[in-house]
């Protein structure tokens, strides 16, 4: 622009004839012209860059409008969310302490329920003795026998595992179905807890042979056979009136051939100890003794006298294990119906936790004494059982 001035002072400036030349002036007055299309151009070009400058400011201004009214927006929500997070909160809270509370009188219930059951079942065990008729066996002295046979069983199953490792493999093929249920998983059971596998494969042969028929032995004589069929016939469908003549045709079975009688028990007893011993022999290794035998006939005598008391009682007897398992997946412990064996803990305490082993049957009585009241149940010894370590029931499984 100075030079511009320059050029245009020079033209206009006073000068005498001589001073001008036309072709000069006509150059700068080209040049000029040219000078000033370029400022008109440039001029052009900076306002339309202005102007374009303007536009996306104003543009950029509307899209920062819109910036910090959505920035306002979030802090309204930000706000709220966090006031609705105090409420959630708090509901929390109560809803933690509500839980608390109702645990603590599920609690109180299931130890009161607890304190009921055991009152009951010392209501009936006494009102058993009192009640008490002829051969009858009382609730008490069930109870006592089965936890005799119980600790004999597990004292055999501890001096037969003492020195050896059991070869879980070996089992015969319906003694490793049986275990799938009431063993899941027995090749992960702790060592400590071997020895109920033996336990519960006795108590799974002897339960058996708790069959009505049983209560005569296991013969081929003629009059023996022909009792054992008709108590087979009764199976099933037992009463105090179906169950009255067994005592006494035993006895007169033996008052006609004692031996035989003797013979057909000796007989039930053999092949109980037989099959015990093609089960374990391979599971021990081979170190199945003759003392083991004895011991394990010692035991099977017993409890199949135990047996024939529950047969010939008015009162109905079922002797039954707990599944560990069902197709669904491990069961839950039951206080009612069971007896946690190696926990200190109350057994309210072990509500919902999954069983490991089904070790011994529980005895349930129906009925009294007298053969009356065959609907009303009463828990004679529960079933005994090992739970799971640190486990609980999943909501799959209940």
């Amino acid at each position: 622009m100075e030079y511009l001035r320059d050029n245009i002072r020079d033209l206009f400036a006073p000068r005498t004839s001589a001073d001008i030349d036309v072709e000069e002036v006509t150059r700068k007055t080209s040049q000029l012209e040219v000078d000033l299309d370029t400022i008109v151009e440039n001029h052009t070009a900076l306002r339309t860059a202005y102007r374009e400058e303007c536009a996306e400011h104003a543009a950029l201004t509307g899209e920062y409008e819109k910036a910090c009214e959505h920035i306002r927006r979030l802090r309204t929500e930000r706000d709220m969310a966090i006031e609705h997070s105090h409420k959630l909160v708090s509901e929390r809270d109560q809803l933690q302490q509500d839980c608390h509370e109702a645990e603590r009188s599920r609690q109180k219930a299931a130890e009161e329920a607890e304190k009921a059951r055991t009152q009951l079942t010392s209501y009936k065990s006494e009102l058993s003795v009192a009640t008490k008729i002829g051969n009858q066996i009382s609730d008490g002295e069930v109870c006592s026998r089965m936890d005799r046979l119980f600790y004999s069983i597990q004292d055999f199953a501890i001096s037969a595992t003492r020195s050896v490792d059991l070869d879980i493999s070996k089992l015969n093929k319906g003694a490793a179905i049986w275990l799938k249920d009431h063993i899941p998983g027995v090749e992960k059971i702790p060592k400590a807890h071997k020895p109920y596998i033996i336990t519960a494969l006795v108590a799974k042969s002897l339960l058996m042979r708790f069959q009505t028929d049983k209560y005569f032995g296991l013969s081929a004589d003629t009059e023996i056979t022909a009792a054992r069929r008709l108590a087979r016939a009764f199976t099933g469908v037992e009463t105090a009136g179906t169950k009255d003549w067994l005592e006494p045709t035993r006895k007169l079975l033996g008052s006609l051939d004692e031996q035989a009688l003797q013979e057909s028990d000796q007989a039930l007893v053999d092949s109980m100890a037989l099959e015990m011993h093609s089960i374990l022999d391979p599971v021990l290794q081979g170190t199945w003794k003759p003392t083991a035998e004895k011991s394990l006939r010692k035991i099977v005598q017993s409890a199949f006298e135990l047996f024939r008391m529950l047969h010939s009682s008015k009162a109905l007897f079922q002797i039954e294990f707990t599944p560990a398992a069902s197709p669904r997946g491990k069961l839950a412990f039951d206080a009612a119906m069971m007896q946690a064996l190696a926990s200190e803990e109350d057994h309210g305490a072990l509500r919902n936790q999954l069983l490991q082993v089904s070790v011994f049957p529980g005895v349930f009585k129906y009925g009294d004494e007298m053969g009356n009241n065959l609907d009303e149940l009463t828990v004679i010894c529960r079933a005994r059982v090992i739970l799971q370590k640190e486990s609980h029931l999943s909501s799959s499984s209940r």
